[in-house]
């Protein structure tokens, strides 16, 4: 039987706050069994297996950087942060090297304003 996604169609381009949260939840489906594969996922879902692979791959992110990401608010504008914008840093095994990258690349000035995250980036430092 297949269920309806649960990232909402009405939205053409769900956060990455909502992918990773739907990582999260994909992993724990796989972990306890329910789903045998990301295929069957991909099938549920509505996506390709290489969509769910690649959402997936989020968790490959730092703690820390996951942490922050699952901190910010919804949105209605574009998001500065996008999973597209992470998917080099996933490549990264260090994680100490994927926290300097992540810091390095995004303006958080900019995103404390535009996420409405109300960080400093002393605090998303002490974050991260």
């Amino acid at each position: 039987m297949k269920t309806k996604s649960k990232l909402s169609k009405t939205r053409s381009n769900p956060g990455v706050k909502r992918l990773l949260e739907k990582a999260i939840e994909w992993k724990g489906l796989l972990d306890s069994g329910k789903v045998r594969n990301k295929a069957e996922i991909a099938r549920q879902e509505g996506f390709s297996r290489a969509r769910v692979t690649q959402i997936m791959k989020l968790l490959a992110l730092a703690p820390e950087i996951q942490n922050y990401i699952l901190s910010l608010p919804e949105t209605s504008r574009r998001p500065a942060i996008t999973e597209r914008s992470l998917r080099h840093i996933t490549r990264l095994e260090n994680h100490v090297e994927q926290k300097k990258v992540f810091l390095a690349l995004f303006d958080f000035n900019a995103l404390s304003k535009s996420e409405g995250a109300g960080f400093t980036p002393e605090q998303i430092s002490r974050k991260i």
